[in-house]
């Protein structure tokens, strides 16, 4: 990103993954979310949403119900005669959304530079009292934007699926797979527990063919969102990571259903971690083969942070045999130098049964994503997530 290796060496954390240089960066780090998923959507529907206005309307029918593209017109999925032409319709969706992202990120910040030229801060920042410039107005030595982009696997795992049973195996049509996802599965079960099951590529079990999607659409995401120029002038650039806290819940209730087997409503993937949907998680082949494929691609392509989420049982980890375990396993999951994982330490049964007593686990501690709080404190879709994450053990 341009930091010289004398001051890369100095950076700081500044939150759960976004690194820093202090007294010398401006950096909106989390300026906004980018849903990829919804704009897979738009890419396989001629830029409209799939079901505006209709039942299964991801919008609850707030929206005009029009039909009316939103974005580019790229073409339908039930008339893609190839897996390029898949890909060709994401990339040019994508390319017409971040334009306009950037273009509201420009809008955004030219208006706090207008309200508040932040004179005190910019008096001890690194390079605002050589340029005559505020922090807001590119005077520091580093100027960065950070937007994260959410919901990699969930395109990853739809792409997997196109490719696997529509045009190499060609079990289905992607006129059948469009209109499954059109009526949100309903009246294709076979269909949507064949795109759910073992016998589907899924990124987050040491699978090639998954994971070479994954990393496919992780570095193209990636490249095209830091190929824009600095915001708010000066030296720097943009700054994309994949950090979504739990905005994948979110963002999914604006998403229609999905190739990957998610339906209307339902959350997005989180972070860089795999899918999962109302009917499985996705990562079965245990922790080890996760961390095999999470390390698969290059994470420095990630300025704005990586985040993982791993879920133990207690019993997993505890005594000194447990804690030797997740020693060793963090040992070899950083050995392909991955950028960061957390562990959230609980069991499932344990917390189904705080959602349905909480007032004897009033002090149940849960690291969400990037936080932790008290268990009873969190809204039930927040709660029935973390109750969903695959829970892994070491033995």
């Amino acid at each position: 990103y341009g930091v010289p290796v004398e001051d890369a060496r100095d950076y700081v954390n500044i939150g759960c993954t976004e690194m820093e240089i202090p007294g010398k960066t401006e950096a909106w780090q989390d300026i906004s979310g980018m849903n990829v998923p919804k704009i897979f959507e738009l890419a396989m529907n001629n830029g409209s949403c799939q079901n505006c206005g209709g039942e299964y309307c991801p919008n609850y029918r707030r929206c005009a119900g029009t039909g009316k593209p939103l974005g580019l017109e790229t073409g339908y999925l039930k008339d893609f005669k190839t897996y390029d032409e898949v890909t060709e319709a994401f990339w040019a969706q994508l390319k017409y959304w971040c334009d306009r992202h950037i273009m509201l990120i420009e809008l955004m910040q030219n208006v706090h530079a207008e309200c508040d030229d932040y004179p005190l801060t910019s008096t001890v920042i690194e390079g605002c009292t050589e340029s005559g410039k505020p922090i807001n107005q590119g005077g520091p030595k580093y100027n960065f934007t950070g937007i994260q982009v959410l919901g990699l696997a969930t395109v990853a795992d739809s792409l997997s699926v196109l490719k696997q049973l529509v045009y190499e195996e060609k079990k289905v049509t992607a006129e059948e797979i469009h209109e499954a996802i059109k009526n949100n599965w309903e009246g294709h079960e076979r269909l949507y527990q064949l795109v759910n099951s073992e016998k589907v590529h899924h990124y987050g079990n040491d699978d090639d063919y998954a994971d070479e999607i994954m990393k496919y659409v992780y570095d193209g995401t990636m490249a095209m969102v830091q190929s824009y120029p600095a915001t708010r002038g000066g030296v720097g650039k943009i700054k994309s990571g994949s950090f979504s806290q739990i905005a994948n819940l979110t963002f999914g209730m604006y998403v229609s259903a999905t190739p990957d087997g998610r339906k209307a409503r339902e959350s997005i993937s989180e972070n860089i971690g795999p899918s999962r949907t109302s009917h499985s998680g996705r990562d079965r082949n245990g922790p080890t083969a996760l961390a095999k494929s999470i390390g698969k691609f290059d994470h420095a392509k990630s300025g704005g942070g990586c985040l993982i989420n791993y879920k133990f049982g207690a019993e997993t980890v505890s005594g000194e045999q447990g804690r030797d375990n997740l020693l060793q396993f963090l040992e070899g999951y950083f050995e392909d130098d991955p950028q960061h994982v957390q562990v959230m330490v609980t069991n499932r049964e344990v917390l189904i049964d705080a959602q349905e007593h909480p007032e004897e686990y009033q002090d149940l501690l849960v690291r969400v994503s990037g936080f932790s709080t008290y268990f009873t404190k969190l809204g039930r879709p927040f709660q029935n997530e973390l109750i969903g994450r695959t829970e892994h053990s070491l033995d």
